[in-house]
């Protein structure tokens, strides 16, 4: 797997950037193009999403937010 994937188009009118290190997920960055409620899966996590059209959540490898941001 490339150490990152970027660009790549989710149901829902979404963006989605990821980030990799050995393997495991490190950052995920997700990008709202229209109004997204959406559930992330990674492991044994789950978060639950819920994003005005325009807006950014940069998630850890826990899927914990460490930003919301509004473009």
């Amino acid at each position: 797997m490339p150490a990152a994937s970027g660009g790549l188009k989710a149901r829902g009118n979404a963006e989605v950037d990821l980030a990799w290190s050995d393997g495991a997920l490190t950052k995920a960055t997700i990008r709202a193009g229209s109004p997204l409620r959406a559930a992330l899966r990674y492991g044994n996590r789950e978060k639950r999403l819920n994003l005005r059209a325009g807006e950014t959540a940069d998630l850890n490898a826990e899927l914990i937010a460490s930003s919301a941001n509004r473009t």
